[in-house]
């Protein structure tokens, strides 16, 4: 692979000095990929790598959904690979805690492993256009809620590998927000009104995302684009209804067919009361 790579012997630092350690490669390379994904078994070093780059893509991922994703559930190698990347400065640990306050930890990329990540994208197969990303601040009462997209995001990407898609971007809701009202500003600011609305209905038709009869655009949590097995590309937009949602926030999202994933008893009665007006969901 071209780039850099990450992860390996803890006696060493930098990204660039790294080599996979055999006893992480033991550890590992017993879990085989996802069918999608390829037919040999992965190198410690190369589920470090993509580990890492699931952090940038998603801002905030909870540790244990890392481990099962990247580690087959083996959270020894898991901690092994996240210690590298903070004794490298590529990531930050901070804790979380779930609805029943138990803590758990979470990870955020940096500055610097959001430049590594970059390096490595191409040696993945991810679209170059990819954007990786890290926090500074969080508000804590976000995190539940940032992390359940990561969940639902790798339950919909396994859905797409089981039918052999291959996933080559994902988009947050900032990142399809700012490109959708990055286009529509400056149209209102020279042209008015209705050429800014004109602008942001096709930014918004150019990435996928639905409008809604009032005209406004239904940004996803999370867009998932992907190459199906037949070499076409689609996109999938996920939405995490959460307990405080609105019947009238998600109805128009699940009428425009997102992929709704509840966090939450009272989300999820609301979901099955949305489900028995007949919308799939």
């Amino acid at each position: 692979m071209r780039g850099r790579t990450i992860g390996g012997d803890p006696r060493r630092t930098g990204p660039e000095r790294h080599r996979p350690d055999p006893a992480h490669e033991k550890e590992v390379r017993e879990q085989e990929p996802r069918a999608a994904e390829r037919e040999r078994p992965l190198t410690f070093r190369e589920r470090s790598e993509r580990a890492l780059a699931d952090v940038g893509i998603y801002c905030l991922v909870p540790f244990g959904e890392l481990a099962d994703a990247h580690f087959g559930g083996r959270h020894r190698a898991a901690r092994r690979a996240v210690n590298t990347w903070i004794r490298e400065g590529l990531a930050r640990e901070f804790a979380g805690k779930d609805a029943g306050g138990t803590p758990y930890a979470l990870f955020t990329s940096t500055a610097k492993g959001a430049s590594v990540l970059r390096d490595l994208a191409e040696g993945q197969g991810i679209d170059p256009g990819q954007r990786f990303t890290y926090t500074l601040r969080f508000r804590r009462e976000q995190l539940a809620h940032d992390a359940a997209v990561y969940r639902a995001a790798r339950r919909e990407r396994e859905r797409l590998a089981r039918g052999g898609a291959r996933v080559r971007r994902v988009r947050l809701e900032r990142e399809l927000s700012g490109a959708v009202y990055g286009r529509s500003e400056p149209a209102r600011h020279r042209l008015g009104r209705r050429a800014a609305e004109a602008e942001r209905h096709r930014a918004a038709t150019e990435l996928g995302l639905p409008v809604d009869p009032e005209g406004r655009v239904l940004f996803p949590d999370v867009q998932i684009e992907y190459v199906d097995a037949a070499g076409r590309s689609g996109r999938v937009n996920v939405e995490i209804a959460s307990d405080h949602y609105a019947v009238q926030h998600l109805g128009p999202r699940v009428a425009a067919g997102f992929r709704v994933h509840a966090s939450g008893v009272r989300a999820e009665r609301m979901l099955a009361s949305l489900r028995s007006g007949g919308t799939e969901i």
